[in-house]
C-alpha cells in the first residue's frame, strides 16, 4: 500500500515539474522579435518587366488585410550578367515609397552588381503599410536594364516582397523546436509508468498493439500523402503534361454533357480514344460533385485512390497492412500523383485483380464472385489503361497448366475442381475479351484507329532506347527507397547500369526462389510486377511512345515491393525488429505531418502556383473570344482544357474565306496572331478573299492587339 502511494506522490511530483516546465516554455524570450517573409510565389513562365536605364516604373501595393511593418523590401532580377558588370558603369536600383496622398514614405537603395541574378536582395527599408491603404513604389535602375520577373494575381504584379515584423511574441518553446511536446510525453510516459507499468509489458509483447497501430498509422499517412499532394502540386507547382491535358480535356467535356467528344464544347466531333474513359469519368464525377476545376479535381481522384487501396490493403493484410503502406511513399508514385496521370487508378486496379486471380489459385473451389471480380477488375484495368490486356498473358499460362494438370488427374475430385477453375476462368476471360473488343470496335468506327493514334513502329535510337531503359530501371531502385539516384550510379555507362540492374535482378530472384515460405498472394504479385516488366519493354520497342521512365515502370514496382515484403515478412523479420521499425517510421510520418500541417496553415493567405499559371493563360486567352478557332495555334499546349472552347485550326494553301468558313462553321470566331497575318499579307500566297479579310481586321484592331479576330457569324 505505501509503495502505491509513494507512486501516486511521485506522479503527482511529475506531473508538476511537467506543468512548470510548461509555464516556462510559455514565456515571452524578453528582446526576440518575429519576423516573416512576404514575397510572391514565381511562376515558370519566362515573362519580364524590363527597367529601362533612368526610366522609373510605378507599381501599387494594397494592403486590405492588416497593417504591415516592414523592415526590408526585397527584390529578384534578371539579366545582371558578366557583360554589364564589366562596362565600368555605376549600377543601382533605386526604389520610392509614397502613400496614396503622394508623401514619401521610404526610400532605398542598392548597388545591383552586389545582387545575384535570380535570388531574392534584401533592400533595407523601414515603413509602415497600414491597413486598407494604397501605396506606390517607384522604381528606377541606373547604368543597365535589369529586369523583373512579372508575377499574375499579385500586386504589384512583379517580383518584390517584404520582410515584415509581426507583433506576436516569440516564447521559450517556439524557440526550443518540439519541447513542449517532448516534455508532455516525457511526463506521460514517466506517470504511465508508475501508475500502469503492466501497459509497458503489453507494449513489449506486441500482442494487440499493431491491431490499434496500423489503422491509426495508414490514416496519419493518408493525411500526409493528400497534404503533401495538395502542397507540391497545387500551392508550390503544376504538373502537366501533354496526357494530362488530354484527360482533363475530356473530363471537361464528359461533365458538360458531351460523352466521349472530347472538342465538344468547342463545337466539333471528336471521339476520346488515345486513352480509356474510365480515368477522365472519375475525374469528371469528382468536378460533378464538388464544383472544382478539372486539375484540383484530378488531385482528388489520387487522394480517393490512395483511400481506397489502403481500405483494401486493411482488409488483406489487417495488422501488417501498415508496412504495405509504405509503398505509396515511392517517389514515383507520388510523382505520378502530382501529374493527372492514368496510372494511379491502374495500380488499384492492378492489385484488385491479382487478389481476386490469388484466391482462384489458393482455393479448390473459389467462389463464383472471385471469377466476377476478376472479370470485372481485369476489364476496369484495361478502361483505364489499354495496356490492362497484359494481365491475361499472365492468366493465360495458368489457364494452360490446369488444363493439362487436369487431363492427367485421375482423382475426380480435384478433376472436378480444376475444371471449375478452367470454366470459370475461360468466362470471365471472354468477358474481357467481348468489353475490351467492343470497346476497341467502336474507337476504329468513331476515331479511325482502335487505340485514338496509329501505334505502329516507328524509327528509333535503339541505342538511345535501351540506355533509357536501364537508366529507368536503375531510378525505379532508388524510388523505391525514396532517394534519388546518386551521380556516381547515374553517371556510369550503360553496361554498368545494366550489370546493376541484372545484380538486382538476381537478387530478387534468389530471394523468392529460396524463401521457404511463399503465400499465394505474394507470388502473384511478384510474377504480375515480372510479366508487365517484360510485356512492357518488348511493346516499348515495337511501337510508338515516350522513352523508357519512371512513369511506366512505377505500377509494376509497386506490385512487386508489396509481394516481395510479403515475402520476407514470412521469413524472417521478428517481431521486435518490426516493432523498432514501425516506432520508427510512425515518426517520420508524425514529423512529416506536422511540418505540412504547418504549411497548410498559410494556404489561405499564400498565392498559388496553380493561381499564377492560369493567370497567365487568362493574359495569353485575353483577346480570343469564347469558341474561337486559332490559327496555327501556339498557345502553351497545357492550356487546351482550361479553354476547352478554342479549337487549333490551320490554314491551307489552297483555302478560300468560303472553304476556310465553312471547315470551322462550328466557331464563332477565327483568331490568327497579327503578326502572322501581316507575313501572309506580305507573301501574297494566299487567296485574296482571305487576305481581304485579314487586312480589314489588322486595319479594325488595336496597336497592343496580338490577334487579330473575324466573326463567322
Amino acid at each position: 500500500m505505501d509503495q502505491k502511494k509513494s507512486k501516486i506522490i511521485l506522479s503527482v511530483i511529475v506531473a508538476m515539474i511537467c506543468v512548470m516546465a510548461l509555464v516556462l516554455l510559455g514565456r515571452t524570450m524578453p528582446g526576440a522579435q518575429r519576423s516573416e517573409t512576404k514575397l510572391p510565389k514565381l511562376g515558370s513562365e519566362p515573362i519580364y518587366v524590363t527597367l529601362t536605364d533612368g526610366e522609373a516604373i510605378t507599381r501599387t501595393y494594397s494592403n486590405p488585410a492588416e497593417t504591415l511593418e516592414v523592415s526590408n523590401i526585397e527584390v529578384l532580377l534578371l539579366n545582371i550578367d558578366d557583360k554589364t558588370a564589366s562596362d565600368g558603369k555605376d549600377k543601382e536600383l533605386a526604389i520610392l515609397v509614397q502613400n496614396a496622398s503622394g508623401e514619401q514614405v521610404a526610400e532605398a537603395s542598392a548597388d545591383i552588381l552586389a545582387m545575384t541574378s535570380g535570388e531574392w536582395y534584401k533592400m533595407p527599408a523601414s515603413f509602415v503599410i497600414e491597413k486598407g491603404e494604397k501605396y506606390s513604389f517607384i522604381i528606377t535602375a541606373t547604368g543597365c536594364d535589369p529586369y523583373f520577373m512579372a508575377v499574375n494575381g499579385y500586386e504589384p504584379g512583379i517580383s518584390l516582397g517584404f520582410d515584415v515584423i509581426t507583433d506576436k511574441s516569440v516564447t521559450y518553446g517556439e524557440a526550443f523546436y518540439f519541447s513542449i511536446p517532448l516534455v508532455i510525453l516525457i511526463a506521460l510516459l514517466v506517470i504511465t509508468y508508475l501508475l500502469c507499468p503492466s501497459a509497458f509489458y503489453r507494449l513489449k509483447a506486441g500482442e494487440g498493439a499493431l491491431k490499434f497501430f496500423s489503422p491509426i498509422f495508414m490514416v496519419l499517412l493518408f493525411i500526409t500523402l493528400c497534404l503533401k499532394i495538395y502542397q507540391a502540386s497545387y500551392v508550390d507547382g503544376v504538373y502537366i503534361s501533354a496526357d494530362s491535358d488530354g484527360y482533363m480535356r475530356e473530363a471537361v467535356n464528359l461533365a458538360a454533357g458531351n460523352g466521349f467528344s472530347y472538342e465538344g464544347i468547342a463545337g466539333y466531333k471528336s471521339h476520346f480514344a488515345n486513352w480509356p474513359i474510365i480515368y477522365p469519368a472519375m475525374i469528371a464525377l469528382v468536378m460533378a460533385i464538388t464544383g472544382m476545376n478539372a486539375y484540383l479535381a484530378s488531385k482528388i481522384v489520387a487522394m480517393i485512390v490512395i483511400a481506397t487501396t489502403f481500405a483494401v490493403l486493411y482488409v488483406v493484410y489487417k495488422d501488417k497492412a501498415w508496412i504495405y503502406s509504405l509503398i505509396f511513399t515511392n517517389i514515383g508514385f507520388i510523382t505520378m500523383c502530382y501529374y493527372t496521370w492514368s496510372e494511379i487508378p491502374f495500380v488499384l486496379f492492378l492489385l484488385l485483380f491479382s487478389i481476386c486471380f490469388s484466391r482462384i489459385i489458393k482455393d479448390n473451389v473459389p467462389a463464383k464472385r472471385d471469377y466476377i471480380f476478376l472479370a470485372l477488375t481485369g476489364i476496369m484495368a484495361f478502361l483505364t489503361r489499354y495496356f490492362g490486356i497484359y494481365l491475361w498473358f499472365m492468366v493465360g499460362p495458368y489457364w494452360i497448366y490446369l488444363l493439362v494438370k487436369m487431363f492427367r488427374e485421375k482423382d475426380e475430385g480435384l478433376k472436378k475442381a480444376y475444371k471449375g477453375k478452367l470454366i470459370g476462368i475461360f468466362t470471365a476471360g471472354c468477358s474481357f475479351v467481348i468489353v475490351a473488343f467492343s470497346y476497341l470496335l467502336m474507337n476504329k468506327k468513331l476515331n479511325g484507329y482502335p487505340t485514338g493514334v496509329s501505334r505502329g513502329t516507328w524509327w528509333d535510337d535503339y541505342v538511345t532506347l535501351t540506355d533509357d531503359l536501364f537508366k529507368s530501371l536503375v531510378t525505379e531502385v532508388f524510388n523505391v527507397f525514396l532517394v534519388d539516384v546518386p551521380e556516381v550510379i547515374s553517371s556510369l555507362s550503360v553496361k554498368i547500369s545494366a550489370l546493376f540492374v541484372f545484380l538486382v535482378i538476381g537478387l530478387i530472384t534468389y530471394c523468392v526462389v529460396t524463401a521457404k515460405k511463399k503465400d499465394t498472394l505474394d507470388l502473384v504479385l511478384v510474377v504480375n510486377a515480372a510479366v508487365y516488366y517484360v510485356i512492357f519493354i518488348v511493346v516499348r520497342y515495337r511501337s510508338s511512345m515516350d522513352t523508357f521512365y519512371f512513369r511506366f515502370f512505377a505500377p509494376a514496382t509497386v506490385l512487386l515491393v508489396m509481394g516481395l515484403i510479403g515475402i520476407f515478412l514470412d521469413n524472417g523479420i521478428d517481431k521486435k525488429r518490426l516493432r523498432t521499425f514501425a516506432i520508427l517510421a510512425a515518426g517520420v510520418v508524425i514529423v512529416s505531418l506536422v511540418g505540412l500541417t504547418d504549411k497548410a496553415e498559410k494556404w489561405s493567405s499564400e498565392q498559388k502556383a496553380y493561381d499564377i499559371l492560369t493567370g497567365t493563360w487568362d493574359h495569353q486567352y485575353a483577346e480570343i473570344p469564347y469558341k474561337s478557332v486559332i490559327i496555327w495555334n501556339s498557345m502553351d499546349y497545357r492550356s487546351t482544357w482550361y479553354r476547352p472552347d478554342v479549337y487549333s485550326g490551320e490554314l491551307l494553301g489552297d483555302d478560300t474565306w468560303e472553304s476556310l468558313a465553312a471547315r470551322y462553321s462550328a466557331s464563332s470566331n477565327i483568331c490568327i496572331k497579327k503578326e502572322d497575318a501581316k507575313v501572309l499579307i506580305d507573301s501574297g500566297d494566299y487567296d485574296e478573299s482571305i487576305l481581304g479579310r485579314f487586312k480589314e481586321a489588322i486595319a479594325s484592331s488595336g496597336d497592343e492587339d496580338k490577334y487579330i479576330v473575324i466573326s463567322l457569324e
